[in-house]
């Protein structure tokens, strides 16, 4: 029997050091703290379960960062290599995909959470989260904190290689046979548990899209009617308005946005409005007098029925999981404002 295992986290936290441990030797470079594994490589040994033999096969992964080229090359990488194991895979075959965290890490962090959700969720491929370099088998907080974020997660806490103290005492190496161990005989649980928690946040989402699109129209309305009657007063101020007029879409689309219970920033909006047309022949008309305030209600009513209605297609096209993100948010409001500009 075969088992495809996928060793990925950020840089120096042990990934190579327990390639070496399961390969009995030194395979895989190792350093302290720094990116040594310069190419994703696999390993491959045999390993004896109770009366099983299993071909092992270790992708060692180069750590992925946030926001690094290198990451980005990576995880195309990694998403090829599951692609192909899994199409190769027989039934009784394992895949899964370890993910290392260093047991002395301050916190999980969130694109972490989004990066283990998005693969496991798309490739149905359970993940067990190893707490590295752990000195005691006591669950710390940090763990705790994982289980709660990632119930659907197994999580395992090893020390791939013997430790020494500064007074010399021997910490000896633990938890690796166990992780194989688990990896392998609860390979069918863990993968019930994925399913399950992807269909309950297929389910989720479907709750929460419909019950914010819903919610969200009204506010969204009333949102709008507001800053359309701000626009109406400066609007008596002909030429000189116009500055404040794009000001306030700025400030509108900041808070349609936050009606979502999405994070914005006024930088953000203005980014965001440079994809929004509502027809720029209208502004030279706010510099006559009789037709400049209504010119600029209109001005600010349209800037803002387009973006709330690319809003919420938006979030009506993405998982619930997937609405703390911002940078895929942002992404699917901008590709929502460019598909009205094709109309």
């Amino acid at each position: 029997m075969n088992a495809n295992i996928v060793i990925m986290g950020q840089s120096g936290n042990g990934k190579s050091t327990i390639v070496n441990a399961i390969m009995r030797k030194e395979v895989a470079p190792t350093g302290k703290g720094t990116a040594v594994t310069t190419k994703n490589q696999i390993y491959s040994t045999s390993y004896r379960l109770g009366n099983d033999f299993w071909s092992l096969n270790l992708y060692d992964t180069v750590g992925i960062e946030l926001s690094d080229k290198i990451t980005q090359a990576t995880l195309i990488d990694i998403e090829e290599h599951l692609r192909k194991s899994q199409m190769q895979s027989s039934t009784f075959d394992v895949n899964v995909v370890w993910f290392c965290i260093n047991n002395r890490s301050s916190r999980f962090q969130d694109y972490e959470i989004d990066l283990i959700r998005k693969l496991s969720y798309e490739y149905e491929i359970p993940f067990v989260i190893v707490m590295t370099q752990c000195l005691d088998n006591q669950i710390g907080e940090l763990e705790k904190s994982i289980q709660t974020e990632m119930p659907e997660v197994v999580t395992a806490r090893i020390l791939a290689k013997d430790y020494q103290l500064r007074g010399g005492t021997i910490i000896p190496a633990y938890g690796l046979n166990d992780l194989l161990r688990r990896s392998l005989t609860e390979y069918n649980k863990m993968k019930v548990r994925v399913l399950e928690s992807k269909l309950n946040d297929l389910q989720q989402k479907l709750e929460v899209s419909e019950w914010y699109i819903k919610n969200y129209e009204d506010k969204a309305k009333a949102c709008i009617e507001d800053y359309v009657d701000r626009a109406g007063k400066i609007g008596w101020l002909p030429g000189g308005c116009i500055p404040f007029v794009h000001g306030l879409c700025i400030k509108m689309v900041a808070e349609l946005h936050g009606l979502y219970g999405l994070s914005s920033s006024e930088d953000f909006a203005a980014n965001i409005f440079s994809h929004i047309i509502v027809g720029l022949l209208a502004t030279p008309f706010m510099v006559v007098p009789i037709l400049s305030s209504a010119v600029a209600r209109g001005y600010v009513e349209a800037a803002g029925e387009q973006y709330a209605e690319a809003l919420s297609n938006a979030v009506k096209h993405s998982k619930y999981s997937e609405l703390s993100n911002q940078k895929i948010m942002t992404e699917r409001i901008r590709k929502q404002l460019n598909l009205r500009k094709g109309r």
